[in-house]
Parts: C-alpha cells; sequence; structure tokens
C-alpha cells in the first residue's frame, strides 16, 4: 500500500440511480466519462436534412404540439417550445448544439429522464435536397432512473448490522477458531427531497391510487420494493460509482417536515444477493485495477 493522492475523494456532489433488478452496471471506462445529470436518459437527435432556405416545423409530445418553429431555430428556442407543453414541462427537456442541420441532441431529463418519450416533427420547409425534419434515437434508455434531489444535511450513510463473532474450541484447544454467529447484513440510508410519485412509492410502495394526481397508501402491510441501486460520486474530475443489482428499499423513519429545511423521506436500501452477482460493487477504473 501507498500514498495515493488521486484515491482521496470528497462527496462533494453525488447522484442517485434505480433500476430494474439486476440492471446492468456501467463499466469502469463508463463512469469515467458520463454525465450523470443525463445518465439514464433518452436522447433524440433532432436533424433537418437538405439545405433549408424557409418555412417551418413544429414537434408533438404526447397530444401536444409547439408552436411553428423557423427552419434556423435555435437550439435555445426549441427548448423553450417543448417546456412550454403541459407534456413536457419546464426542466424536463434540454437541446443542445450548434443548429439543425448539423444536427441537434435533445435530451428527456427531469421527471422524462428514464422514460419512453416518442417525439415526431411536422414541416413546410422549402429548399434544396427536399429539406424535411425528424427524429432519431441517439442515447438509448439504459434501464437507470434517477431519484432526485436528495438531503446535503442528511447525506447517505452506508452501515451494517449483525456480524457478531464468537471463539470456538475444541477439548484439545480452547481457542482453535472465530466464527461468525450473526451473519453481516448491508444497507444505506439516506432521505429524499423530492415529493413525487416515484420517490412515495420508494417510501410507501406501489400507488394504491388510480386517480390522477392522487397518490394512494392502502393501509394493508405491503412489500418492500426491489431495485437495483447506482450511486456516482463526483468530486470535480474523480468519479466512484456504487452499484448493488438488487436492494430491498423501505422507508427508514417518520417523514421531516422542518420549517427551515427541506421535508425529506427517510429510506433505507438493504444489499441482497442476487444470481451469483457480487452483493454489491464499487467502480473506478484507476483506484481498482
Amino acid at each position: 500500500m501507498a500514498i495515493n493522492d488521486d484515491a482521496v475523494i470528497t462527496a462533494a456532489v453525488g447522484y442517485v440511480f434505480v433500476g430494474n433488478v439486476g440492471n446492468a452496471r456501467p463499466t469502469p471506462a463508463e463512469i469515467e466519462t458520463i454525465d450523470p445529470a443525463l445518465f439514464g436518459a433518452l436522447v433524440h437527435e433532432l436533424k433537418i436534412s437538405g439545405t433549408p432556405t424557409g418555412g417551418t416545423f413544429t414537434i408533438t409530445v404526447g397530444t401536444d404540439t409547439t408552436t411553428a418553429l423557423a427552419y434556423n431555430a435555435s437550439a435555445a428556442v426549441i427548448q423553450a417550445a417543448l417546456e412550454a407543453l403541459d407534456s413536457v414541462g419546464t426542466g424536463n427537456v434540454t437541446v443542445t448544439g450548434t443548429s439543425l442541420t448539423a444536427g441537434l441532441d435533445v435530451a428527456w431529463i427531469g421527471r422524462l429522464q428514464g422514460s419512453t418519450v416518442t417525439p415526431t416533427s411536422t414541416d413546410t420547409l422549402t429548399g434544396t435536397g427536399t429539406p424535411a425534419s425528424g427524429f432519431t434515437v441517439k442515447t438509448a434508455l439504459n434501464g437507470w432512473k434517477s431519484i432526485g434531489h436528495t438531503s446535503r444535511e442528511d447525506m447517505p450513510e452506508f452501515g451494517f448490522d449483525g456480524g457478531d463473532k464468537e471463539v470456538k474450541g475444541t477439548w484439545q484447544k480452547a481457542q482453535l477458531r472465530e466464527v461468525e454467529t450473526d451473519p453481516v447484513v448491508d444497507f444505506l440510508t439516506l432521505f429524499l427531497h423530492q415529493f413525487d410519485t416515484d420517490t412515495f412509492e420508494l417510501y410507501y410502495g406501489a400507488d394504491a391510487s388510480a386517480t390522477p394526481g392522487v397518490f394512494g397508501v392502502s393501509g394493508s402491510t405491503t412489500a418492500p420494493v426491489e431495485k437495483a441501486f447506482l450511486i456516482i460520486v463526483v468530486d470535480g474530475p474523480a468519479r466512484v460509482g456504487f452499484y448493488a443489482p438488487k436492494a430491498s428499499i423501505r422507508r427508514d423513519d417518520a417523514i421531516q417536515m422542518p420549517v427551515d429545511e427541506f421535508a425529506a423521506l427517510p429510506i433505507r436500501a438493504t444489499w441482497l444477493k442476487h444470481g451469483t452477482s457480487n452483493l454489491f460493487e464499487w467502480i473506478n477504473e484507476d483506484m481498482f485495477s
């Protein structure tokens, strides 16, 4: 063992994701390069073919359609038009890139992150090369979905129960071996700040209401939610991932509602064995080479 300054990190910023049990973890190389804010998001490329000189196009998401957009509309204008749609909303899409003819990246984030979105475009473009607008998938869904904001005051905390050991002996050797009498159970506690269906289902279990705008708790005993779990810790250029292929997630304490801090939903994720996979893994291609 030697001193390695690069292996010393602070938990400056972190992102937490859940997926279906057994969902594949990112590779060590991916941990180094991914944008955690977009990880798990569906990204489309919006592009106009040919050489447009005039005309407009519209974008439809679900049952909502944007106002007419100019053939040379900027990424910012298109993002604002999409965010104005009820089916999208502010903060749920980013549009980046230099021009429509080069192709713009449309990433579905926020409440749409991890969801299937199928945008379409209709145009009346003019110019050479039969200009036409269209969407293609640039980055497909990978099964991970962000759980959103978590507490900075009450940081995620790794813990364990059990692990008690006892010295056993024989007639020939009174202290022959130390054996574990109570297996270790590893878990993580964290405090969710967002009040939405996804976080409430991690806290209470599946939504028992079929009414839009209402989250229902039936009152009967509910089974813990089982998910794959991924944390990405970012400390400047350093990235460290934590992955568990299976976790049992349940509420850990009462909802916190202070007047001078964000309300919080305390949950506990307990790591469970999934097939032949490791119970959990830490990921960084430099630290664990």
